[in-house]
């Protein structure tokens, strides 16, 4: 056994010859992990490091909002109207959607992110021959996988419609009557295909499919990196200190509430912590439809594993079970009936809501 390449030290284990046990947090070396020049800790980092670095680099780019209000007219002497009012006239309203520019801190942990990424895939091509990704290519695969998510969509959009009320079978060429179970399989399905095609043409907007193939090249290849006495306790060093920096410098209030999607083109609004009558308009295609229906079309039934994913995925909020199940012991959440696989299932909404106003509070 040899000891981790990156200096990695055994808390509150010692070498024979330590000379004040009692004052020393730990001076044992740590063994490397077997077939690694790193220990499994080193592992472990660097694994988180690629699965979060890719989100992070989006979060980064996010503008915050100012939080300090900006007045026109006779308050601060501006001759001009509001820029935001319709009024025509000096308006005096404090507006708090000012954005915020980036600050030297994000923009220097973001590029630092991507300019890791391409140096590990450089070092890779250089040592080990392995082709770097095409930056072309991912961004014409993307475009062609939101493409064909679409046309998905509307194709079961049709189907849908088509269900819903009677015509004729070519096939037995006989009247066929509304089946409103096939008109609802259509419409979830329509739902799934529109819902990932926005998030594929999301990732090509934000450039977020590129910088995932990047973790994902070194990621693939990873194990060769980390045999390597010489490039294992750099790369290591180089991305858990990418990830350090990019989670003090995200944006926390990246998702401050909770979000639905579009029935009709997938992307998520904001939805009122409780169901309410009304009308919700999307931001991306402007449909206009009731907000209590929209809301339910999300708020599907799910199981401990899938709530934990969900948070971490869609949220960026690690929740383990024996929480959620805490919560539900306080009532805080609701427990459903177990399915056919004899799995407890949460409200999904109710959860986020709760993890979303713990976060708040831990923030605050």
């Amino acid at each position: 056994m040899t000891a981790c390449a990156s200096g990695c030290l055994s808390r509150d284990r010692h070498l024979d010859e330590c000379p004040d046990p009692d004052t020393c947090g730990g001076c044992l070396p740590r063994q490397a992990d077997d077939g690694y020049a790193v220990c499994n800790g080193c592992v472990h980092r660097i694994t988180t490091a690629l699965e979060e670095l890719p989100q992070l680099w989006v979060d980064l780019a996010e503008r915050v909002n100012t939080g300090g209000p900006t007045r026109y007219g006779s308050s601060n002497g501006d001759p001009e109207a509001c820029p935001d009012c319709d009024t025509g006239r000096e308006c005096t309203r404090a507006h708090r959607d000012t954005p915020a520019p980036l600050g030297a801190a994000q923009v220097t942990a973001r590029s630092t992110i991507r300019a890791h990424l391409v140096t590990w895939c450089q070092v890779l091509a250089d040592k080990r021959h392995i082709t770097l990704p095409d930056e072309t290519r991912i961004a014409a695969t993307t475009r062609d996988l939101a493409h064909y998510e679409s046309v998905q969509a509307a194709a079961h959009r049709l189907g849908a419609d088509i269900y819903a009320q009677p015509g004729w079978d070519a096939g037995l060429r006989v009247e066929r009557p509304p089946d409103p179970l096939a008109s609802a399989r259509h419409r979830r399905d329509a739902h799934q295909h529109a819902v990932a095609a926005a998030r594929a043409r999301q990732d090509r907007e934000t450039g977020l499919d590129i910088v995932r193939a990047l973790a994902g090249h070194v990621q693939r290849h990873l194990d060769g990196l980390l045999t390597d006495t010489t490039d294992a306790p750099v790369i290591v060093d180089d991305l858990t200190t990418a990830l350090r920096d990019a989670r003090r410098y995200a944006n926390r209030s990246r998702r401050s509430a909770i979000t639905i999607p579009c029935p009709e083109c997938g992307a998520r609004n904001a939805a009122p912590d409780v169901d309410v009558m009304g009308d919700i308009t999307c931001s991306e295609c402007g449909l206009v439809a009731d907000a209590t229906y929209w809301g339910r079309l999300d708020d599907n039934d799910m199981t401990e594993a899938q709530i934990v994913e969900h948070l971490a995925t869609e949220y960026r909020i690690k929740v383990d079970g024996a929480t959620i199940r805490q919560w539900a012991t306080r009532g805080y959440i609701r427990r459903c009936p177990p399915g056919e696989d004899g799995l407890v299932r949460y409200r999904r909404r109710e959860v986020v809501t709760r993890a979303l106003r713990s976060q708040a509070r831990r923030v605050g």
